[in-house]
């Protein structure tokens, strides 16, 4: 929609600061207010417009409307886990070297509604501390099995001073988690969302022997956080998501009356699944609001109907999204008068779901960084239209220093150049506006702005430059100083009744001064 509009968006001003001078004894001060060049070639690339090879634009629109990253509802809950160890007897003497506890322990994570085999970390870390309640120092080994990297098992060995049972000594360091991998199914392997923690323990080979009685607990803390999820295998569980969400084109509020004519339309909304799971999604409405507040409801037969999207297929590197498309021109929509009501604001109802029929893929659900699912518009038309009294306005900030020097104004004018290469010509205006952006006074352009007429032997528009002059009358010379914003209306018509074609060469080059003569009292 942004792109199909651009042509007008083009010509649209973009203003810059005034530069002022100091005011001298009856002198002429001349300014610019107002400079810009706005190229139609500005707006061409992979996602919004193109060059055809007879140099006219095509539009070839693509935009996100809704995107969702499944990876952040996939979210390993920061948590710690805590595992034990005391021996079975009343009291054991323990040689030097002596490896006494080695156990292993299973773990269970609560994750939405998911049940997860497999994940793969991108980012997140676990700190661990290992308490040691006897005497002699000794050797702590903590082992996570099923949390690998580059194939290996996650091991670390830290020595650990000797404590007391009231007060053990205690030792902590930092995995930082980023690219393991975490079977989740644990020992017997048909589990899932369990994490399986082993400690081994052996007294100091260079120490003296110990007694450990069964008072005597051995333990670590792994305590996880920030955990995010790159890639998943298992269930992912029925996520639904529902909204009606507004799309503002803040652009367009420049727009303030008028119309444009199109062509013919090609119009897609495409449903789109990144995630090894199967989809269903809804469209329930899209509607367009303009600049007076009028509404035009886009219609499809497709609308209000729950549309299958098939998994993603393939994995990592050639991950291919299965799509959805919804298919809008004449004979199926009124796409031409939703596009030509020039919306500002439009509304967007939809519910996208996962996994609608359950497990139905016995645990088989996969997700990749790349994943994510969501809908898009796509458009690819030439960019042929006329426009019929097409109203823009814009503001910007004015302002002539040294007001506190009784400087005035005797007389002057606004000056308008402009070199015009697109097939929209029109009539400009100037409000003269307080800091309230109450209207003061009005200023009438003298001629209008030509528009490009077409130069059919080199596919091209041919540029017309003009200088037009905005006189001030005494009484509009009196508001000045207390004039703080200028906005600039221009009413806009097509070189010819018919759709107009846009060719590669369309710009427009603004240059807007003033030209004031000054006197002071001092």
């Amino acid at each position: 929609m942004r792109s199909t509009l651009v042509i007008f968006l083009a010509i649209s001003f973009f203003f810059v600061s005034c530069r002022k001078e100091k005011a001298t004894w009856s002198s002429s001060w001349t300014a610019p207010l107002v400079k810009d060049t706005l190229r139609i070639t500005d707006y061409v690339n992979d996602s919004t417009l193109g060059v055809n090879a007879d140099q006219s634009i095509q539009v070839v629109l693509e935009r996100d409307l809704v995107d969702f990253d499944i990876s952040d509802l996939l979210v390993i809950p920061d948590t710690s886990i805590e595992q034990s160890f005391s021996i079975g007897v009343s009291n054991l003497n323990l040689s030097p070297g002596t490896t006494f506890i080695d156990d292993i322990q299973e773990h269970t994570f609560s994750l939405d509604g998911a049940a997860l085999r497999e994940a793969r970390i991108s980012s997140g870390k676990a700190e661990v501390t290992i308490f040691n309640p006897i005497s002699e120092g000794g050797i702590f080994e903590v082992e996570l099995p099923g949390v690998t990297k580059d194939g290996v098992t996650f091991t670390q060995s830290e020595f650990v001073e000797g404590g007391s049972n009231g007060n053990p000594n205690a030792k902590t360091f930092i995995l930082d988690l980023s690219g393991y991998t975490i079977d989740m199914t644990g020992e017997n392997g048909l589990s899932y969302n369990i994490l399986q923690s082993k400690m081994t323990v052996t007294t100091d080979p260079n120490g003296s022997s110990v007694n450990v009685t069964d008072q005597d607990v051995f333990e670590f803390i792994v305590a996880f956080s920030g955990l995010k999820v790159e890639y998943g295998k298992g269930y992912f569980g029925q996520r639904v998501f529902s909204d009606t969400t507004v799309i503002d084109l803040e652009a367009l509020n420049a727009i303030a009356g008028g119309n444009i004519n199109i062509e013919n339309v090609n119009f897609y909304i495409i449903l789109y699944n990144g995630v090894k799971a199967p989809a269903q999604g809804v469209i329930t409405q899209l509607i367009s609001t303009n600049y007076n507040g009028d509404q035009v409801q886009l219609n499809h037969p497709d609308f209000n109907q729950t549309l299958n999207i098939n998994p993603a297929q393939w994995d990592w590197v050639d991950l291919t999204f299965s799509e959805r498309t919804l298919t809008f021109n004449q004979s199926t929509s009124n796409i031409i008068p939703f596009i030509e009501n020039l919306g500002k604001e439009y509304k967007l109802g939809y519910e996208i779901e996962l996994n609608p029929y359950g497990n139905a893929s016995q645990g088989n659900n996969e997700l990749f960084p790349q994943s994510s699912i969501g809908a898009k518009i796509k458009a690819d038309f030439p960019l042929v239209l006329s426009s019929n009294q097409l109203k823009l306005r814009d503001t910007f900030d004015f302002s002539y220093e040294d007001k506190e020097r009784f400087l005035e104004v005797e007389e002057g004018s606004f000056i308008l150049s402009t070199n015009n290469s697109f097939p929209y010509g029109g009539s400009i205006q100037l409000r003269l506006l307080d800091e309230n952006y109450n209207e003061l006074a009005i200023l009438e352009q003298s001629e209008s702005v030509q528009p490009a007429p077409l130069n059919t032997s080199t596919d091209s528009h041919i540029v017309q430059s003009q200088e037009t002059q905005i006189g001030i009358s005494q009484e509009d010379v009196q508001v000045l100083k207390d004039v703080n914003h200028i906005e600039l209306e221009v009413v806009f018509d097509s070189a010819t009744n018919s759709n107009n074609v846009v060719y590669e060469n369309a710009a427009i080059d603004f240059l807007l001064r003033a030209n004031f003569k000054l006197r002071t009292n001092l």
